[in-house]
């Protein structure tokens, strides 16, 4: 019997040791993944509406078009800000990246508020009002 209960005690012992291995996180969500996955979701949207995508190094104007906005302003993005749940990064609106689902999402601050799922296969994933 106390051979019994000791067995028992030894196949419990190393289930509960089993049990309690240590696990691997989860790689956390970085500003700089962030950004790095913006920049493609972008650069798709991009090739979509105005054909390959070539960076550009000529600074915008206030008379620059989406495209050539657009082709100076991918290559640069940054995070501006960071909440609790977002990495804020700013392009001709704001984006939001969801730091637990990596959801993004346009933030139009117009006369309606808006929060607007980024998809970058929509014809209008560029469309930017004003």
């Amino acid at each position: 019997m106390k051979r019994f209960i000791s067995l028992m005690l030894a196949i419990g012992l190393t289930s509960l040791l089993v049990g309690c291995e240590k696990k691997e996180q989860p790689k956390e969500f970085s500003a700089d993944d962030a950004v790095a996955l913006l920049e493609e979701q972008l650069i798709i949207a991009y090739e979509k509406t105005y054909g390959e995508f070539v960076a550009s190094d000529e600074e915008p104007t206030i008379y620059t078009g989406d495209k050539k906005r657009l082709s100076y302003i991918i290559p640069r993005l940054t995070v501006k800000e960071e909440t609790e749940q977002y990495y804020i990064v700013p392009v001709i609106w704001d984006f939001y990246i969801d730091k637990e689902t990596q959801e993004i999402f346009k933030y139009y601050n117009g006369l309606d508020e808006m929060f607007i799922p980024f998809d970058p296969q929509a014809d209008t994933a560029l469309a930017f009002a004003g």
